[in-house]
């Protein structure tokens, strides 16, 4: 093979390589999102407010929160199809969000804002089943 050809299979690699990092720790699919959340319980944080709490989120679409003051409150849970992550709490409004994979352990649900994503809500530490007692 001559030069030029090694050259353009370099290139190629290193292509192939930044487009890779590029992309991890990137928004989730519906599908990766489903499979992340459904039957399992996290550790979450409100970014704004600086609250935390726990959170299970049944299979069948319900959730229950353990706030940090020992308070509790439940809903329910959903992905659209675009990857949105949504819950609606008590008889609130439905809010939706989509989730970033942070590659550590960590994942945040994100807004758009403009051209800037805007993280909401940080979550960690999920745990198959209902770890709430409740």
């Amino acid at each position: 093979m001559n030069r030029m050809g090694l050259g353009l299979i370099f290139l190629g690699v290193q292509f192939a390589l930044v487009t890779t990092a590029a992309s991890a720790g990137g928004l989730m699919s519906a599908d990766a999102v489903k499979a992340l959340f459904s039957g399992k319980t996290a550790k979450g944080t409100n970014l704004k407010k600086h609250i935390s709490y726990k959170v299970y989120f049944a299979p069948s679409g319900q959730l229950k929160i353990l706030m940090q003051n020992g308070s509790t409150r439940q809903g329910t849970w959903r992905v659209r199809d675009d990857g949105n992550h949504c819950v609606i709490v008590g008889n609130g409004d439905e809010r939706c969000q989509r989730v970033r994979d942070n590659d550590d352990g960590t994942y945040t649900k994100v807004v758009a804002v403009g051209s800037k994503e805007v993280p909401i809500v940080m979550l960690r530490d999920f745990s198959k089943g209902n770890q709430l007692g409740m």
